[in-house]
């Protein structure tokens, strides 16, 4: 196994809202290796992109980081980022230097009444200290890099001039512009038609390989986990219940909850003329947690009087992998 390069340990984000504080993320535990790539998957809503705001201090009012730690093990003295202070220079180069984000929506992230080649040379120039020349001239590099044609006539374009597939990867150039140890992308594919997706995930895989760098990437596909993933983490209303490494989890899935995303995943040819399995119910309201395990009244192997009473034991496997269940509950890593 890699070395550790992000460790997160008891993370908790809350968002403050007249009926009481909403716990987006709620005790998270993760690591991400060195070179490797963990996806977190899950709902809408389960906390994913709460939890990658937070590794960057990127939550804001009525937001709020509660407890945790949020360890950094860079090139110098490993340093819980949840300790510094706002003008630490260390957290000023850990955004967008040692840790680059592609945000969800390129649409809103990029601004409209500026040429995406301003927007990318002031990134360059605020971690690099390249001067205006030098940063265009790296700023057309990196176009050409993520595979945006014409990059020195792109470079002067607006974002309304661009699909949805370019902006995309005009995202990733600007992510990628210090070359940073750790890429979060946070569902970069979501609004994408399934042919860009194709080519913006064999990009992000070509410049894993090029730039050896670790990536944290989001995700409600399992699909996509499938195709990229080393290590997975499955995230249900602001709890990882379940860790593992990919062939772990597709051979073996621990968590009810796990085993029924795996099944409502469609299997051509296997699904012709029956329903496609569903999870039954919704997320509930995070303001009401249900008592006990968060899942029970969804869950198909749910025991009554236990997993509608006791919070559930994380339960640590041979290997390392990890499920927060009741059923394997013996201390031995086996159905209770």
């Amino acid at each position: 196994m890699a070395e550790p390069l992000l460790e997160i340990s008891g993370l908790r984000t809350g968002f403050d809202t007249h009926d009481g504080t909403v716990p987006a993320v709620d005790g998270v535990d993760l690591t991400v290796h060195a070179g490797k790539t963990l996806c977190v998957v899950g709902e809408s809503g389960c906390g994913k992109s709460v939890t990658a705001r937070s590794i960057l201090r990127l939550i804001e009012p009525p937001g709020r980081i509660e407890a945790g730690t949020i360890t950094w093990h860079g090139d110098d003295e490993p340093f819980d980022v949840l300790a510094l202070p706002r003008d630490d220079e260390r957290l000023q180069k850990l955004r967008g230097g040692d840790i680059g984000m592609i945000f969800q929506e390129p649409a809103s992230s990029l601004l409209p009444v500026r040429t995406v080649g301003a927007q990318l040379i002031e990134a360059i120039r605020i971690h690099t200290g390249m001067d205006k020349k030098a940063a265009r001239k790296r700023a057309v590099e990196l176009l050409a890099q993520v595979g945006i044609p014409n990059p020195d006539q792109r470079v002067d374009a607006y974002p309304f001039q661009l699909s949805g597939g370019m902006c995309q990867r005009i995202m990733i150039a600007i992510a990628l512009c210090a070359d940073p140890a750790l890429l979060i992308a946070d569902e970069p594919t979501t609004a994408l038609d399934v042919t860009t997706q194709a080519r913006i995930l064999d990009l992000l895989r070509n410049l894993q390989a090029e730039h050896h760098m670790a990536v944290m990437f989001i995700t409600h596909d399992l699909g996509v986990v499938a195709e990229l993933a080393d290590e997975v983490a499955v995230m249900y209303l602001g709890k990882v219940v379940e860790r593992a490494t990919v062939e772990e989890l597709f051979a073996d899935p621990k968590h009810p909850y796990t085993k029924q995303l795996l099944e409502s995943v469609p299997v051509l040819g296997r699904d012709r003329g029956r329903d496609l399995p569903t999870i039954p119910g919704a997320v509930p309201n995070p303001l009401h947690r249900p008592k006990g395990c968060s899942f029970h009244p969804r869950c198909a192997e749910a025991i009554p009087g236990r997993c509608d009473i006791d919070e559930p034991p994380e339960v640590v496997f041979d290997g390392g992998r990890t499920a927060q269940c009741v059923l394997y509950d013996d201390g031995q890593g086996g159905p209770a």
